[in-house]
């Protein structure tokens, strides 16, 4: 961005977005540990540091009309989400970099392109600083869902999205597994899988239908990983143009699904690789198809989730995607 014919100084200055509340506010905790690496490696930034009940996408519109030519997430997918947001619908001609500090519960954007911080280690602070001063460029695709809301990781629609509604509601009140992904267990395994109806479904993707009647869980995935640690294929391209959707019509597809990642997780000794490649073809999850936009009808409303947080509850959800949406700096080596 030019003023006046001068190159606008903050276009080589980094805008960090900070919810220091995120993780159950080991984020804020951690920042000064953070903020020290992230000078050590001689990085300009400006930080914005905005609670959990903020409007960050606003705010980020407006650091993106200031004329920064990177805007940095740190937080979780929430987060995330909410920055980009912030930059694909601010009124610029050049849209900014993205970046991410990957500093949530799941993470699921940053551990798909290598980037996690799990136990605020200087080794994993080290690991982001590297990317963001000397990463390369990735050109992301976004999901959009019903024109309105773009998403990095994924749409979800149905079982997944009551639970993380029944945990949000409820693990306040509990004694144990109040936090971290241990936080979603008891609302997993409780008494919703037996109680929650799968109604039916039609949905098309790219003008086909697919032949199950009936939804469980449906997921639209963008990115590698599902839900802090799921592989729900090793097929999928964050800029390929097309989205992932995986449909699980009852909940022993969906429970399959689930087994599958544990037992795969306990096989990686294996040095051949094949007792995992024995699991993918023994179990059939569900119905996987890729696309360019996908249109959802469902006969009741049904709660959803974008990137991990509660979205709404419709019978309609209309999804495409949108090719190289914004540039990523993930870690050259990735």
């Amino acid at each position: 961005m030019k003023e006046h014919g001068i190159m606008n100084p903050k276009k080589e200055i980094t805008a960090i977005v900070i919810n220091p509340t995120a993780r159950d506010g080991q984020t804020g905790k951690n920042w000064p540990l953070t903020e020290r690496i992230l000078r050590e490696h001689e990085i300009k930034f400006d930080t914005f540091e905005m609670g959990a009940d903020s409007n960050i996408v606003a705010t980020v519109k407006e650091i993106a009309k200031a004329g920064y030519g990177r805007i940095v997430g740190a937080g979780g997918d929430g987060t995330q989400n909410a920055v980009i947001n912030g930059i694909m619908r601010s009124d610029v001609e050049v849209r900014p970099e993205y970046g991410i500090l990957p500093f949530g519960t799941a993470n699921d954007t940053g551990k798909s392109f290598g980037l996690s911080v799990q136990e605020w280690s200087e080794r994993e602070l080290h690991m982001c600083a590297r990317a963001l001063v000397a990463g390369t460029k990735y050109n992301l695709d976004l999901g959009l869902v019903n024109g309105h809301r773009y998403f990095a990781s994924s749409l979800t629609i149905g079982f997944d999205a009551v639970v993380l509604r029944d945990r949000n509601a409820n693990r306040h009140e509990r004694m144990v597994m109040r936090s971290g992904i241990e936080s979603y267990l008891p609302s997993l395994f409780g008494n919703l899988i037996k109680e929650y109806k799968q109604p039916n479904v039609r949905i098309r993707a790219d003008g086909v239908a697919l032949d199950h009647s009936h939804l469980f869980n449906l997921v639209v995935e963008n990115v590698r990983i599902y839900a802090g640690g799921f592989i729900l294929s090793k097929n999928i391209r964050s800029n390929d143009g097309l989205l992932d959707a995986f449909l699980y019509s009852n909940p022993e597809a969906y429970t399959s699904e689930i087994g599958t990642q544990v037992l795969k997780k306990l096989l990686r000794l294996d040095p051949t690789g094949l007792s995992t490649e024995f699991v993918d073809i023994a179990v059939q999850n569900g119905d996987h198809r890729k696309a360019r936009s996908i249109d959802i009808q469902i006969a009741a409303k049904l709660p959803s989730l974008v990137d991990g947080e509660e979205y709404r509850e419709d019978n309609h959800f209309k999804v495409e995607c949108i090719r190289h949406a914004l540039q990523l700096i993930i870690p050259y080596e990735f």
